[in-house]
């Protein structure tokens, strides 16, 4: 995994799906890099907030959240916004999980428990090095 000492979030806009105790812990592991975060608890309310802010780079996305999964969620936002990037995150990994997401378009895939230099080098391999 690369070193994430030279990542900077410095005033990037991420969106967190993701019920309240992980969404604390994400918020602050990524307000520690100065990211920008917006907060979501459910699908419906992803999909709204994406359309009215289509240039959020970033998604952090649970995805066994109500009402629709991240896998439906996921296809949505890619088939209208392709440009913005999406990890999948998920503490029910099951066999195959990592490779549908990706398939399904996600650019990124972790499981739970989530650790905060996995989820760093991710971020920074996702935003800047796939460029």
């Amino acid at each position: 995994m690369q070193s994430t000492a030279n990542i900077s979030l410095e005033g990037i806009e991420v969106l967190i799906a993701e019920e309240e105790a992980n969404f604390v812990y994400l918020k602050a592991v990524l307000e520690g890099e100065k990211a920008k975060i917006i907060k979501s608890f459910d699908a419906y309310e992803v999909l709204d907030i994406i359309e009215r802010k289509p240039t959020i780079p970033l998604i952090l996305m649970n995805f066994k959240m109500p009402e629709m999964n991240g896998f439906e969620t996921n296809k949505i936002i890619k088939s209208k916004h392709p440009n913005t990037k999406i990890i999948a995150q998920t503490a029910y990994a099951l066999t195959g999980d990592r490779e549908r997401a990706l398939q399904d378009g996600c650019d990124g895939y972790i499981s739970k428990p989530l650790r905060k230099e996995e989820l760093l080098a991710t971020i920074q391999n996702i935003l800047f090095n796939n460029k």
